[in-house]
């Protein structure tokens, strides 16, 4: 489930399983949850850079560069807990089955290493040899184009932090039998 969860948040991917896990037909439903993903890192994006709010335009740039980003995501799903074992898994107050999964992510770097070593550099260059004539939208745009160009670069040959372990819990309903994460 986890699993199946990551891979249609950072990939794009949705699996029958996760359609059958979640009790949805209709994958456009789980796919409009990567879009929104990209959405809510596509204002975070403007956000960090300063660059006011996208123009739609940009939007679309912003989106397709993080669809372009998460096929660099490296994630594992350990499995899960079984019920009972430990005492780290097993039934809640409301009858819910409680399952343990440690996910191990390795965060790419490249948004940091443009960061530390081009984005002072690119800034000035712009401001320099763009002109404040442009309109909003256009300027933004060139903007942004020239940020997403940078960290592209370093996209060729990607770098990662050290590992990250999160431990989320995953309950089924007794009710409906459904799972969710917690």
């Amino acid at each position: 489930y986890v699993q199946a969860i990551l891979d249609t948040l950072y990939l794009g991917e949705v699996s029958g399983d996760l359609l059958a896990l979640t009790g949805t037909e209709d994958a456009d439903v789980l796919m409009a949850e990567y879009e929104n993903g990209l959405a809510v890192e596509a204002d975070y994006f403007a956000h960090f850079f300063s660059t006011g709010d996208l123009s739609e335009d940009a939007t679309v740039l912003v989106k397709e560069f993080y669809r372009d980003l998460y096929r660099l995501a490296r994630y594992e799903v350990a499995p899960s807990v079984d019920a009972g074992e430990s005492g780290v898994a097993g039934s809640d107050e409301d009858g819910k089955m409680v399952y343990t999964v440690d996910v191990t992510v390795e965060p790419i770097d490249v948004v940091l290493r443009f960061v530390d070593e081009e984005l002072n550099a690119y800034a000035q260059r712009f401001k320099a040899e763009t002109s404040n004539d442009l309109p909003a939208t256009e300027r933004q745009m060139l903007y942004v184009g020239g940020l997403l160009e940078g960290i592209r670069g370093y996209m060729k040959a990607p770098g990662y932090l050290e590992p990250v372990t999160i431990r989320v819990e995953v309950s089924q309903d007794a009710g409906d039998e459904l799972y969710r994460i917690r």
